[in-house]
């Protein structure tokens, strides 16, 4: 059975490279996603501002080959590119925001939870404890 198999695995992919394709797309999904993001906003605002792909290429003395793979949000982006981007858009792209911001403009959601003796709270999505007494309270940002 494994044979048959096997040989129907080898026919199947022969000269086809779906799966291939299929393995880099999901071990690129984080960047994939965020390029996406960004091309669909630089799209809106060249729709919005009547200005075309062309017209953007010769803004950033790029070529519009390389403005048209950007903005099918297959490429790969790096940070002074995005960094041009936004200067050319005037386009917030991409925030890295320092922990005071991000404490203040992110959503959190606050857990009080009662302990007799005091823990060591240790995580990515912490943000801050509080060790007043016996109920702690502790601010995950989502």
């Amino acid at each position: 059975m494994s044979e048959v198999r096997n040989k129907m695995t080898t026919e199947f992919t022969k000269g086809s490279s779906w799966l291939s394709k299929a393995k880099k797309r999901k071990e690129n999904r984080t960047w994939l996603e965020s390029s996406f993001s960004i091309a669909l906003r630089i799209r809106r605002y060249l729709k919005v501002n009547k200005i075309s792909q062309k017209e953007l290429a010769e803004s950033l003395s790029w070529s519009p080959q390389y403005i048209n793979k950007v903005l099918k949000g297959k490429e790969n982006l790096t940070l002074e590119t995005i960094g041009k981007l936004e200067e050319a858009t005037g386009l917030t792209l991409i925030e890295v925001s320092q922990f005071a911001q991000h404490q203040k403009n992110s959503k959190a959601v606050r857990l009080g939870v009662v302990y007799n003796h005091v823990e060591l709270f240790t995580g990515p999505k912490q943000t801050s404890v509080k060790d007043s007494g016996e109920v702690k309270s502790m601010a995950i940002a989502i």
